[in-house]
């Protein structure tokens, strides 16, 4: 499936770069200047006041989580430690139905972690959301007030356009070329194995 999207990338690629060099003429004249600006917007949305504020709340989540683990953890020990102190005292169905009790609890705990942490990872990552769509919201007021028609962010590895005004975006024209010029396709499925 990766090698099929690859190739339908390459193919994409190279049938815009010979319509942009056999209609480049006229595509320049219709495309208004590009004004363009750059942000970073991981590092906005990290170092902001809420940013900081997301980072301090689930910080202060994770140590009350802590103590909740710690204290299961504490009774866990107390429990296994109880368990080989009863080990030359109890019947043998005495000390199995102690080793299920330790185990349950043992398990109960790893659960309590797990939830503990998705919960701090859902509450991190719903903060962040909030932040990253007021930030839009803030990149939209920049550009008409700046008339940017194209935005991109800058942070290492990113390179994606954010923002783009819908003069410069080719869309839906290029969608409407291809419907015309493929209105369908017929796959051919691969040889079922023997």
């Amino acid at each position: 499936m990766l090698a099929v999207s690859r190739h339908i990338g390459l193919i994409g690629l190279i049938a815009l770069t010979l319509i942009a060099a056999s209609n480049g003429r006229v595509s320049a004249q219709a495309m208004p200047k590009p004004i363009i600006a750059v942000i970073d917007f991981q590092r906005v949305a990290r170092e902001s006041a809420a940013g900081k504020n997301v980072r301090i709340q689930v910080d202060k989540q994770h140590a009350a989580f802590q103590i909740e683990i710690k204290a299961m953890q504490a009774g866990l020990e107390k429990a296994r430690k109880d368990l080989t102190d009863q080990q030359t005292v109890l019947a043998p169905e005495a000390l199995n139905q102690k080793r299920k009790e330790y185990q349950t609890r043992a398990e109960e705990m790893q659960r309590t972690v797990q939830v503990r942490k998705r919960q701090l990872d859902q509450i991190f990552v719903d903060g962040m959301r909030q932040i990253e769509l007021a930030l839009v919201e803030v990149l939209k007021e920049l550009a008409n007030e700046r008339k940017i028609n194209m935005i991109i962010n800058a942070a290492r590895g990113q390179g994606v356009v954010l923002f783009a005004d819908n003069d410069i975006v080719i869309t839906e024209e290029a969608r409407s070329r291809l419907d015309k010029r493929l209105p369908s396709l017929t796959l051919i499925p691969p040889e079922k194995k023997k």
